[in-house]
């Protein structure tokens, strides 16, 4: 089992007047992708600090892409199905960039 580190620098977005400009948040975000050997040769990983994210690779660069492509999918698909729990306050845009 190979464990790679990865930071994934966090900017935010806001809005200022009539433009926009982007800084960096406080710190970045750290994940641990995880690689394991599969059958037939494959490379299985996983994110452990998001359930649900598990993909595969013929190779550990193949494998770390499935990761992140799994990873914006699992993003998605919760941020699809989350409903406010009260009034909202506003919205703010996030983008996570892997390093």
């Amino acid at each position: 089992m190979l464990v790679e580190s990865a930071d994934f620098n966090t900017w935010s977005r806001i809005s200022h007047g009539n433009g926009r400009y982007n800084r960096p948040m406080s710190g970045p975000l750290h994940l641990t992708i995880v690689y394991e050997e599969g059958d037939d040769g494959w490379i299985v990983v996983s994110i452990p600090e998001v359930p649900g994210v598990l993909s595969q690779g013929r190779t550990k660069e193949e494998a770390r892409e499935m990761a992140l492509d799994a990873l914006e999918g699992m993003l998605e698909l919760r941020a699809a199905e989350h409903e406010p729990q009260g009034k909202s306050v506003g919205s703010e845009s996030l983008n996570i960039v892997a390093a």
